[in-house]
Order: C-alpha cells, then structure tokens, then sequence
C-alpha cells in the first residue's frame, strides 16, 4: 500500500491517487498462497522423510480452486458496480478476509509437511 501511495500522482481535490480497489490485495494473496502450496510438496517431494498430509493438501487445493475460479465470479457478480467499482469498504474487507483464510489453508499444509 505504501509503494502505490508513493508512486501514484495526486487527483485534485485529493491529496493522494489512492482509490478504494487499491486496497484489495486478495489477488495477492491467492497467488501467494498458489506459491505456498506448490513449493512445500515440491520441498516434500524432495525430502525423503517428509510426509504429505492428503487432506490438509486436498483442503488446500479446494481453496486455491475457490480463489482461481469462484471467488473471481462470485465478486464480479456482486460486489462491483456497472462501471467496475468496488461497491463499498465491506466488499474490500471480504474479500480481503476470504483471501486471508485461503493463504492460511496453503500455509497450513505447508507447516504440517514440516511440522
């Protein structure tokens, strides 16, 4: 939030160039979680004593689905405008939480790899 606040030009009357969709970092997190995922069963898939939990992966993998496919629609259905403008700071909190909860499941599973 820093970088775009910094690096973006000031609109009048405003005294930055900062608008609501700046703070959606869901997609951030979803790919951050993508990243989680395949990078702890790559590291276990090397590791000879490194066991997959099935079902913490299987979750983990649903959520990555939720995050690439359901959730991208589901939020263009609802909480944007006709003109593709976030409805209201709820929608960014959703959003938001539903992301955090998706990287937490990828985290997860990469933890119990190495728990």
């Amino acid at each position: 939030m820093w970088l775009k606040l910094i690096s973006r030009t000031p609109r009048q009357p405003k005294k930055h160039g900062l608008e609501m969709e700046d703070a959606l970092w869901w997609t951030d997190w979803v790919i951050a979680a993508s990243f989680a995922l395949v990078g702890s069963l790559i590291a276990a898939a090397r590791a000879e004593d490194k066991d997959v939990p099935v079902p913490q992966v299987v979750v983990a993998a649903l959520a990555l689905f939720v995050g690439f496919s359901v959730m991208p629609f589901g939020l263009r259905m609802v909480a944007y405008t006709q003109n593709a403008k976030i409805k209201n700071w709820w929608w960014v909190g959703a959003a938001n939480g539903v992301a955090s909860l998706i990287l937490l499941s990828a985290v997860a599973a990469g933890v119990k790899v190495y728990g």
